[in-house]
């Protein structure tokens, strides 16, 4: 009796242990994933078939955005306003950035099944993987120069291609930004300034979606370190864009993309 009430303490502290280790690495993938042009969504799902450990649950996904939500908005609170946003036009850029999120939304309901399903398997990841590479270099073969209003309105509607997993939002938003002529710096912030309301919106609309559905939610203390986890790995993510940008350029991004996913397609085949 002793030996078996044991037994369950030390089974139990072990999952216990277990559960904070992973709670840790979720907000890991998600706040290195959310603003460097690789797929959050993509990691996350392949990884979870590769390790064989089950992909985050609904409030570990909403706590671990959060974090990267909290860490974007201390990014912009310690930085140079002026600096920071230095489009022309200011206030109508920003005014297209807050309603940015309106095209990758209304694809998002109407194909919400299909990118909940058929698009979380392999054979489609893979591509898109290798699309999303393709995005992130095709400003290495043309550039144009366009107007930065028109920019962030095309780069409104590109940011759609980010609803299937696999292919990076901020991929999409900086390797087109570049293409119709953003500088880099301008490209990242534009990218950074979209996910803002994007992150919120969708969490908004999943919870509520998701409000007659059995979810979930995970103890307190799992919840504190996934979300401290991703707010530090998101700040992190933040700063290494920036400063990446400063010395090399993106096509390594799509390199690492295109390689990801050969080597997912390479493993349906062997």
């Amino acid at each position: 009796m002793i030996e078996s009430i044991l037994l369950d303490n030390i089974l139990k502290k072990q999952k216990n242990h277990l559960e904070l280790l992973l709670s840790i690495f979720y907000g890991f993938v998600q706040g290195i994933t959310e603003f460097l042009p690789i797929s959050s969504s993509g990691h996350n799902i392949v990884l979870a078939k590769a390790l064989k450990y089950d992909p985050p649950t609904f409030s570990l996904d909403i706590i671990t955005h959060l974090g990267s939500l909290i860490a974007l908005g201390y990014f912009f609170f310690m930085s140079s306003k002026d600096k920071f946003i230095d489009f022309p036009n200011k206030s109508l850029i920003i005014l297209l950035i807050c309603f940015s999120w309106i095209p990758i939304g209304v694809v998002g309901i109407l194909f919400k099944e299909f990118f909940e399903n058929s698009a979380r398997h392999l054979n489609i990841i893979g591509p898109a993987f290798i699309l999303s590479g393709a995005f992130i270099t095709l400003h290495r073969i043309k550039k144009f120069r366009m107007n930065p209003i028109l920019i962030v309105l095309l780069i409104s509607f590109a940011q759609s291609f980010a609803a299937f997993p696999g292919i990076s939002r901020s991929g999409v938003t900086i390797g087109f930004a570049l293409l119709f002529g953003l500088g880099v710096r301008r490209a990242i912030l534009c990218s950074f300034l979209m996910s803002v309301p994007l992150i919120i919106l969708s969490s908004i609309f999943e919870a509520v979606s998701s409000m007659s559905s059995d979810i979930i939610i995970e103890n307190w203390k799992v919840l504190s370190v996934s979300l401290v986890s991703s707010v530090f790995f998101s700040y992190l993510g933040l700063k290494f864009m920036l400063s990446f940008s400063r010395f090399t350029k993106f096509a390594w991004f799509g390199a690492y993309n295109v390689l990801m996913g050969l080597i997912i397609l390479l493993s349906l085949v062997l």
